[in-house]
């Protein structure tokens, strides 16, 4: 577990820099939010119940592993100690679940030296250049996106999906993706309006509806959650999904 922890720790300091400024740190501590899963890039996420200065309560840790698994390891608490050139992490009754597999610990303990944004900037200079060479470029285009999504510079990422978009206006993945983006960066009303358009040009696109379904879930509005799950549903009955949504929809209609 010490080698995804310190991924983790990797990817969560690229980023905070814009492509003309030297590349500054990002601390973790002022990135994560009380009682919010945050993506920090990669397929790794963070959810913490409680945050109390340097200490973190309820910590639970996700990283999407290529196959679709999950690996997760959860935490009582979490201390971070940061500087410019290390990071220290202290937790506290640590449970990994990894496969099958479940590891207890009681206390661990890790350092990791603190990176700095160069891959970032070389990535976007690459697709600048590719874009200069031909404005066309929706696989330039589409690297830039996903690139800004995973340093957290959503807006940006949202003005890359927008010129693919207008270089495939009929592609409902970029309006599922350009959605995405918006619901990272909390603008929902333009997520769901993403996810619509998507669904409108492929009324199967069973992602689409789950995440049009997770972001009303966000927004607490659990009829149009509810219906957009059972789409899903209807759509990949075997799916890897269905378990899940099927639990989401039983704990919304059975909330206190």
């Amino acid at each position: 577990m010490k080698s995804i922890a310190s991924i983790l720790i990797v990817v969560a300091l690229l980023g905070g820099c814009s492509d003309e400024q030297e590349p500054k740190q990002v601390y973790l501590t002022d990135i994560l939010e009380e009682g919010r899963t945050v993506p920090i890039g990669n397929g790794f996420s963070i959810f913490v119940e409680k945050k109390d200065g340097a200490t973190l309560r309820g910590v639970r840790i996700t990283k999407k592993q290529p196959d679709g698994s999950e690996v997760r390891m959860e935490a009582e608490t979490l201390v971070i100690s940061q500087t410019t050139d290390k990071i220290s992490l202290r937790m506290s009754d640590v449970t990994i679940y990894s496969g099958s597999s479940i590891r207890h610990q009681s206390v661990m303990v890790m350092e990791c030296a603190t990176v700095f944004d160069t891959k970032f900037k070389k990535t976007i200079s690459e697709c600048k250049k590719a874009i200069a060479l031909n404005p066309d470029d929706v696989e330039a285009y589409y690297r830039m996106a996903v690139t800004y999504e995973d340093v957290w510079k959503y807006e940006n990422a949202i003005a890359a999906y927008k010129k693919i978009i207008a270089l495939t206006p009929n592609d409902p993945g970029a309006y599922c993706d350009i959605g995405i983006a918006y619901d990272k960066s909390e603008q929902y009303a333009d997520a769901i309006a993403a996810f619509k358009k998507a669904v409108a040009l492929k009324p199967d696109y069973a992602n689409a509806y789950n995440c049009m379904g997770l972001t009303y879930d966000k927004l607490e509005q659990w009829p149009k959650a509810i219906a957009a799950y059972r789409k899903v549903i209807a759509l990949q009955p075997s799916g890897e999904m269905t378990p899940r949504l099927r639990q989401r929809i039983f704990d919304i209609e059975n909330r206190d």
